[in-house]
């Protein structure tokens, strides 16, 4: 008897995982401040958040992945800590602070029979193996380059403040190792005057209808940020400012900046992002008479001359521009 080999389509299964993680993606009505957003830089996204949910990008694929690991990284900590043998309690427990209307899901309690007498609130944080290292303290988290390591110890900070406790830790995981840290948190009730007085300017905001100038000076979270196809189009920077994400577009940019003007390959490449660049202003901003693009840490500055684009420069978000003609 001859057997035959059953054929498997691995595309196929890929293509399927896929489809269902981009299925996941959902965009939520938000009518609360939350606690898990509220250290966010940017009030005009926390405003958007409460007030344009509806225009909300999709986060893309991967991030659903990251998202959904999380959860899994989440239940492994909690795993490993009842082996041991601490008690959890109170998890994903709801809290409410109704004058700022601020709303949150706290990770849970933790107790232990020598270790710690009485139970006090934890958060879970996975990490890169990077970003594991460089956290040891939460100051680290308050100055961390990372825009979403930034929000963590407001989050905390409020939980502790709603639960009317001391002191809280984080309980940083590293997605690599599988290590554990922990990160203890004291209540700083000057930080979270400030974080009740910056919900109550959303909800003042919310209440007019009004848009917030303030936004934010670290452009990475505009990077990624699901309004900024929106926030730009209503006057929070310059109208001509876009940012986008393609990664071809910054890799080469970041090969040629780091070659000599002199080198032949430099100017290949900078024909080749000068070309994929201007392809985008031609289609996207056909009626612009000028334009800024921000690609990855790049903004490319340019104008329309006699009907056709010029790139004028390209220079570091953080540096001056360099001429690119």
């Amino acid at each position: 008897m001859i057997m035959q080999t059953q054929k498997i389509d691995i595309e196929a299964i890929g293509k399927e995982i896929w489809r269902v993680k981009e299925e996941k993606r959902r965009v939520f009505p938000c009518h609360t401040n939350r606690a898990s957003e509220i250290g966010h830089d940017c009030i005009r996204y926390l405003v958007f958040s409460r007030t344009r949910w509806q225009d909300k990008q999709l986060h893309d694929v991967e991030l659903q992945f990251i998202f959904d690991e999380g959860r899994v990284q989440e239940k492994a900590v909690e795993e490993t800590l009842r082996e041991a043998g601490f008690e959890l309690s109170n998890q994903q427990r709801a809290a409410f602070e109704h004058p700022q209307n601020i709303s949150g899901h706290i990770d849970g309690f933790f107790s232990h029979p020598t270790l710690i007498k009485d139970p006090i609130p934890y958060e879970i944080k996975g990490l890169s193996d990077y970003n594991w290292g460089s956290v040891n303290s939460y100051e680290d988290m308050l100055n961390s380059k990372q825009w979403y390591i930034r929000k963590y110890p407001a989050q905390l900070q409020i939980y502790l403040y709603m639960n009317e406790q001391e002191v809280g830790v984080f309980i940083l995981k590293n997605k690599g190792t599988g290590r554990l840290k922990f990160i203890p948190v004291a209540i700083d009730y000057e930080y979270v005057e400030r974080l009740l007085q910056k919900a109550e300017k959303i909800n003042a905001y919310v209440k007019s209808g009004d848009i917030p100038k303030e936004t934010t000076s670290d452009m990475k979270v505009c990077e990624s940020c699901q309004f900024n196809h929106i926030c730009f189009k209503d006057g929070a920077y310059s109208q001509s400012l876009a940012v986008l994400n393609d990664s071809v577009i910054a890799e080469n940019t970041n090969r040629m900046i780091g070659l000599e003007p002199s080198a032949k390959e430099y100017a290949d490449i900078k024909d080749v992002v000068s070309k994929a660049v201007k392809a985008i202003v031609e289609r996207d901003y056909p009626e612009s008479e000028k334009m800024e693009l921000l690609i990855g840490e790049y903004v490319f500055k340019l104008s329309k001359v006699k009907g056709s684009w010029r790139m004028n420069s390209i220079r570091l978000e953080s540096e001056k521009p360099v001429e690119a003609n």
